[in-house]
């Protein structure tokens, strides 16, 4: 039993790096986090004085700190415009696996540039190693553990707050010829036919129907939709679109929002499936 369990770890490792994520592309979610956080850098920097910042006797003390939050909102920033454009060089969907290095990506920026900071603004001492390893262990790991909480709770807030202004999920979808390229965002698309060496994707561009056929399998197609659900073999749908399922066990059909027909249900496919992705992915 237990070397079973240890033989299904690399298993479920894998399927947690490519577990699926929403990738908001707005800017917005970066400059309110990472204002929101280097505010609350300089705010105990400033007020509660940690680690002898109260005997610093360098000239204008309290702009020279104010840097630390300028270190954190371009890390923020320089991090969220190389995920944005590895998306859309790479035309991949973004997954645990890439949040995680993006998040150790981010770290390490953060714990570089406040420690350049540090040495050639405020002390005004030379970079080294042995510094730059004393920083590290002494204060910027004390401060990761304090910041990450309020960290990921001002993330959630954020997006609550800023509603439509922290931006939509964005998709690339992407075929074997080399203009077949399309982005949009996730919730308007609506289904995917595959016919014979060809996928014809319908999506809904500024609210009313339209349509794009790519040289792909809908295998292909699929692969780059984490939410879409293939209710047939022929057929991907946006579970969020579903309004109704219609017919008997031999022959079903699923209604859409945007959809100009009935799209066919396989009667092999559990439509447990479809009413579990329809309460997870909520209205199109």
């Amino acid at each position: 039993m237990a070397v079973s369990t240890l033989a299904a770890i690399p298993s479920h490792v894998r399927a947690f790096l490519r577990r699926p994520l929403r990738f908001v592309d707005s800017w917005w979610l970066p400059i309110g986090l990472g204002t929101t956080i280097g505010a609350v850098l300089v705010f105990s920097i400033v007020f509660l004085e940690p680690m002898g910042t109260d005997r610093y006797t360098g000239s204008y003390p309290t702009l020279r700190y104010m840097g630390y939050g300028l270190c954190v909102l371009g890390s923020f920033l320089v991090v969220h415009a190389l995920a944005r454009a590895w998306l859309e060089r790479r035309r991949r969907v973004w997954r645990m696996g890439h949040e995680l290095v993006a998040l150790v990506l981010l770290i390490l920026l953060i714990f570089n540039s406040c420690y350049a900071w540090l040495c050639l603004v405020i002390n005004q001492v030379p970079v080294t190693f042995d510094g730059w390893f004393g920083f590290s262990t002494r204060i910027a790991a004390p401060y990761l553990l304090l910041l990450t909480p309020p960290a990921l709770l001002a993330r959630r807030a954020l997006i609550a707050v800023l509603g439509d202004r922290a931006g939509e999920e964005r998709i690339v979808l992407t075929g074997r010829n080399q203009g077949d390229r399309l982005r949009l965002p996730a919730s308007d698309f609506v289904f995917a036919e595959a016919e014979q060496n060809y996928v014809t994707i319908h999506f809904l561009r500024r609210g009313e129907p339209d349509r794009r056929m790519f040289r792909a399998t809908l295998a292909q197609i699929e692969d780059q939709l984490p939410a879409a659900l293939r209710v047939h073999r022929s057929y991907l749908v946006h579970p969020g679109r579903v309004r109704a399922v219609e017919g008997n066990a031999r022959k079903r059909t699923a209604r859409l929002d945007g959809a100009d027909r009935p799209i066919p249900v396989s009667p092999n496919f559990e439509l447990a499936r479809l009413e579990a992705a329809m309460s997870e992915a909520g209205p199109g």
